[in-house]
């Protein structure tokens, strides 16, 4: 097997790495959501139970310290997030992290630093073409999967039923298979079943399938969180099945 040249070595570090900085913030961005919905008093409520605490925010801890902080950061992301709280340590914990992943994986290599950035970047613009800006529909009938005759503007919100996360506290969470996820693909209909929820491994967050609209260029996918108000996200049928495969089914 031929080596890689030294070039090539470092634009698959780059893309790794840039990859790996894109889904911090994709998970920090995903809890900021919730939490920019909370007042001041539940905040003020949040930081007097502990929130942030012991993390290090904006600035990196004594080397003897460091893997510690490590650990600490990692765990919080493997918390199903379902509190205030929780959402801030993991807001903290997810941009700690992306600042020791530069660090260690750039090493001061400044032209790394810039090549990392510009890919990262682009990992943003390419999410945002395809959700653009957010604009609220007025209330108004969901559209049915047979729906084909919309405006070439695809609206990014639709209006839906409000889910809460304190409603799955106690729920069943089922592994979702491959098998599962290919008979979506094939007839995603089912996803629109009342009593069908799932819930990102990533952030924690609950969701379940509010609309699908026929389009001419794919199937769109309104999404509705927990804790998100009643408004359905449009997902591209790409990016839905993308979140789904990194999701469980729940069972209330």
């Amino acid at each position: 097997m031929p080596r890689l040249t030294k070039a090539q070595t470092r634009k698959a570090l780059a893309k790794e790495l840039a990859l790996e900085l894109y889904n911090l913030d994709v998970v920090a961005g995903d809890h900021c959501a919730i939490i920019g919905q909370a007042t001041e008093e539940q905040v003020a409520e949040a930081y007097a139970r502990g929130a942030v605490g012991r993390r290090s925010f904006g600035s990196m801890p004594p080397p003897d310290q460091m893997q510690a902080a490590i650990a600490l950061a990692e765990r919080d992301l493997e918390v199903v997030a379902s509190t205030l709280k929780e959402r801030m340590d993991a807001v903290a914990s997810a941009m700690f992290l992306a600042q020791v992943k530069m660090m260690l994986g750039a090493k001061n290599d400044f032209e790394l630093v810039k090549e990392v950035s510009a890919l990262r970047v682009a990992l943003h613009d390419k999410r945002f073409a395809n959700h653009p800006p957010p604009h609220q529909l007025p209330p108004a009938t969901i559209p049915t999967p047979a729906a084909q005759d919309l405006e070439p503007d695809y609206p990014e919100l639709l209006p839906a039923s409000t889910l809460r996360s304190m409603d799955f506290r106690n729920a069943t969470r089922l592994p979702l298979k491959r098998v599962d996820i290919n008979k979506y693909r094939r007839n995603p209909d089912p996803l629109l079943n009342a009593s069908q929820f799932f819930v990102s491994k990533k952030s924690g967050n609950f969701y379940k399938v509010s609309s699908i609209v026929c389009t001419p260029e794919g199937k769109l996918f309104y999404l509705t969180f927990a804790d998100e108000g009643s408004a359905g996200m449009c997902y591209t049928s790409e990016d839905f099945f993308e979140l789904l495969s990194d999701s469980c089914k729940v069972q209330i």
